[in-house]
Parts: C-alpha cells; structure tokens; sequence
C-alpha cells in the first residue's frame, strides 16, 4: 500500500459522522436591557462603518433603498418581488447595484450578524454587489456570540457568513479604505418587533 492509500484509508476510517454531538456551552445571560442591547448593536454597526436606520415594517423596506440610492438598475431582494429584477448567479452578482438580504442573527455585543445560504441564494450576492442591505428584526439579536452560537445549527444549512460592515483595508501608509474587498456600503435595517 502506498503512502498515499494510507493517508485516505485513515480518513476514511476517522471521517466524523453527519450527527456529531458538538461540546456542550455554558449559559451566557445578558447583562444589559433590550433597549441598552439595541443602542450597542447600533453604535458597534456604525463603528464598524455601517449605516444602520430603524424601520416599524417590512413595507419601508423599498422606500429607504430608492431614497437611499436613487434609480438604482440591478437589484437582488427575493424579500421584495416588485423591486427583485436580477438573479442570484455569480454572474449577475458582479454587476449588482443593491442586494438586499435577510440578517438570521445579530450580535448586539460586536455588531455582527450571522447570514446563511438561504438567505443569500448564493454566497456571491454578499460580496459582489456594489451596496449590501441587510434587514434583521430586534427578535434576532443576542447579546454575544456564545448565545448566537448555540441557536446555530451546523446541519441546518450549507454555508453562513458573519458580516458586520463593508470591508476595511490599511497600508504600510496607515491609510485606510472602506469598501475595497467587497460592497461600497452595507446598510442594516433593524426592525423592531
């Protein structure tokens, strides 16, 4: 047997099984109110350079991107059919002018929120677009990423992605570049419910 047979065949015998028990985490309580939580939620988007808008209904939803960006040609939102008019491909993704995508998580104490394959259709629309929304209800957030991970479930979902603003780049100059991985601008919506 080759070296290289041994290797697979070891892998072969130690893959894991799809119902691996993940270790158990401690209880994590928040230690701040729900009003407190939304104010840090907020102040951790806007320092992470997001622009961040509370909204009372999903309908104000279309009425903020078009006030927001006006005329805008490409648009993937799924979660609003009169404004949807481009398909998630990686093809489109790249000539997007706005996604808008559905936040599953958010952590109140960074500012990040947890996006899955299903509400992006294509792991593409979060990064290629020019500007990103993301819309996320106030029943959604947890206080920190022990209780955001212990309502994630693994099995539950093929791909999910942390984002907490557009992306951030420094030089050897100390100069630094927003947006110049990624979308220009990331907008959260935060319903509150």
């Amino acid at each position: 047997m080759t070296g290289r047979e041994n290797i697979l065949n070891a892998i072969k015998e130690n893959k894991p099984t799809s119902n691996l028990e993940l270790p158990a985490l401690p209880s994590y309580s928040s230690p701040i109110s729900k009003e407190d939580g939304l104010q840090l939620f907020t102040k951790n988007l806007t320092d992470n350079a997001a622009v961040v808008k509370m909204i009372e209904t999903r309908d104000q939803i279309s009425d903020l991107i078009l006030h927001q960006w006006h005329d805008p040609s490409h648009i993937h939102a799924p979660l609003i059919p009169y404004l949807h008019n481009t398909p998630a491909t990686p093809e489109a993704a790249a000539t997007l002018d706005i996604a808008l995508v559905k936040g599953n998580i958010g952590v109140i104490n960074n500012g990040a929120i947890w996006v899955y394959d299903r509400s992006l259709e294509h792991r593409s629309v979060a990064f290629l677009p020019k500007y990103l929304v993301i819309w996320i209800e106030t029943k959604d957030l947890v206080y920190n990423l022990h209780e955001a991970y212990a309502k994630i479930n693994p099995f539950d979902f093929g791909y999910g992605v942390w984002i907490s603003g557009p992306s951030k780049t420094g030089d050897i100059e100390q100069a630094l570049v927003i947006g110049a991985h990624g979308p220009l601008e990331v907008m959260v919506l935060i319903q509150s419910n």
